[in-house]
C-alpha cells in the first residue's frame, strides 16, 4: 500500500513540474514579446521627438475627437463611394437593357427583311410557272394540234403514200427538234398527253420518232 502512494505522489510530482516548466516557458515567450513591443515603441518615440512617457500616455480628448471625425469622414466617403458606385451600376444595367432592345429590333427588322425576300421569291416563281404555261401553250399545244391536223388530214387522204407520211413525219421531227425538253418537268400533263398521242401515232403507222423526252 505505502508502496502504492509513493508512486502516485511521484507521478503527481512529475506532473506538477512538467506543468510548471511549460508555463515558465509561457511566460518567457510571453516577456520577449512585451520586451518587444516596448523596445519598437521606444524607437517610435525617438523618431517623433517625444518621450516615451508622453507617447504610452492615454490620448487627450482633442485627439480622440479628431480621431473620431477622421473616422467619420472616412465611413463618409465610403458610402459616398458605394453610392456612386451602385448609380454607375445601375446605368450600366439600363444601357445593357438598351442595347438589348436595339438588338432584338434589329433581328426583327433582318427577320422581316427575310420574308419580304421569301414572299418576293414565291411571287417569282408564280411568275415564272405562268411563263412555263404560256411557254407550253406556245409550243406543246401548238404541237399537238399539228400532230392531230397531221393524222387527220392522213386519214381523209386518199392518197395515204409512203411519200406523204415521210413528209409528214419530217416535218413534225423537225419541230420537236426545236424544242428544248429540259425546260419541261417530266411529269407535266402536256408531256404525257403528247406521249400517249406520239405512242398511238406510231404504233398506228409502224414508225419510230426520235424523241428527247
Amino acid at each position: 500500500m505505502n508502496s502504492n502512494n509513493t508512486n502516485a505522489n511521484s507521478d503527481s510530482f512529475d506532473y506538477i513540474l512538467q506543468l510548471t516548466k511549460v508555463l515558465t516557458a509561457e511566460c518567457r515567450a510571453s516577456r520577449q514579446e512585451t520586451d518587444k513591443i516596448e523596445l519598437n515603441l521606444q524607437r517610435i518615440a525617438k523618431q517623433v521627438g517625444l518621450s516615451y512617457e508622453q507617447l504610452t500616455n492615454k490620448v487627450n480628448q482633442e485627439v480622440q475627437e479628431r480621431y473620431s471625425e477622421t473616422i467619420n469622414e472616412t465611413a463618409k466617403d465610403e458610402k459616398e463611394r458605394l453610392i456612386i458606385e451602385n448609380y454607375q451600376l445601375i446605368y450600366q444595367i439600363e444601357q445593357a437593357e438598351y442595347l438589348k432592345k436595339r438588338v432584338w429590333n434589329l433581328i426583327k427588322n433582318i427577320n422581316d427583311h427575310i420574308l419580304s425576300i421569301k414572299n418576293f421569291i414565291t411571287q417569282q416563281r408564280m411568275n415564272s410557272l405562268q411563263d412555263f404555261d404560256n411557254f407550253m401553250f406556245d409550243n406543246f399545244e401548238n404541237v399537238e394540234r399539228q400532230l392531230d391536223d397531221n393524222i387527220v388530214n392522213l386519214d381523209e387522204s386518199n392518197d395515204i403514200t409512203k411519200e406523204n407520211i415521210a413528209l409528214a413525219l419530217e416535218k413534225l421531227q423537225k419541230t420537236m427538234d426545236g424544242i428544248d425538253w429540259t425546260m419541261v418537268p417530266r411529269d407535266s400533263h402536256h408531256i404525257q398527253s403528247l406521249k400517249r398521242k406520239l405512242e398511238s401515232f406510231e404504233q398506228l403507222y409502224g414508225i419510230s420518232l426520235n424523241k428527247s423526252f
